[in-house]
């Protein structure tokens, strides 16, 4: 037989915590709280302090590129633009779409080196008829990315049926030269227009001089954001 435990006498704490109303509690229970709200209302107004003195800090004027150059650099806002920068992307674009040569840079994995590969062109449906063909070069397609969609198609069919078939076959050169790209004018916020003076020389085979014509154009200019990138309703408008 085993004898019969006792309960254990509890001790003066317990009894005392036993003894302790509910209604004493919820003040310990308030002012712990109030005390929790207190400590994050610091921690804000020491992040908000932090906050303040970074953005007060004065942006980094030297970056350093991959390839290891140095360019300096400056804080402009999201849809600004540098009129050069603005200038170039203008002269590079036009370049590219009216530079046709008939040939592609040398391939990488080519055996033949500095040996310009024919361009087969970029077939575009065009349903006009006449001495233009219906493909247009491969840097003509590349550079018509930058217009606007809803601008894009109809200006590829229109140099579509101006490209003569001949500069495939390397009969005919046209290369665009541009002698002046004005300052450009701000529209409003993120818009610009420049003016391009420039000809189109045409070579064909054995003729060295060429045919100059003239190639002035009003080319509007709005900036985008990449992640959220809008068209513009225009015409003739790129994207910069």
């Amino acid at each position: 037989m085993q004898a019969l435990k006792t309960p254990k006498p509890k001790s003066r704490a317990s009894k005392r915590l036993l003894k302790i109303p509910k209604t004493e509690i919820m003040p310990l229970f308030v002012l712990g709280t109030g005390i929790f709200q207190i400590l994050i209302l610091l921690l804000l107004l020491i992040e908000g302090v932090w906050l303040q003195r970074l953005s007060r800090k004065p942006p980094p004027s030297l970056v350093q590129l991959v390839d290891g150059r140095v360019v300096r650099v400056t804080a402009i806002e999201n849809f600004d633009r540098t009129p050069a920068t603005i200038k170039h992307f203008v002269g590079e674009t036009m370049a590219l779409m009216f530079n046709w040569s008939g040939t592609l840079p040398p391939a990488s994995d080519s055996g033949q080196k500095n040996v310009p590969q024919p361009d087969p062109g970029v077939p575009i449906k065009t349903d006009a008829i006449g001495s233009g063909g219906d493909k247009v070069t491969t840097p003509s397609w590349e550079a018509s990315f930058a217009l606007s969609e809803n601008f894009r198609v109809e200006f590829l069919k229109k140099i579509a049926t101006l490209t003569p078939r001949s500069v495939f076959s390397g009969g005919t050169q046209v290369m665009l030269v541009v002698t002046h790209l004005s300052e450009p004018q701000q529209l409003k916020p993120g818009e610009w227009k420049v003016k391009m003076v420039a000809n189109l020389l045409t070579f064909d085979q054995g003729d060295n001089t060429g045919k100059a014509i003239p190639f002035n154009k009003d080319v509007y200019v709005h900036s985008i954001d990449r992640a959220n990138a809008s068209n513009f309703q225009k015409e003739d408008i790129q994207r910069v």
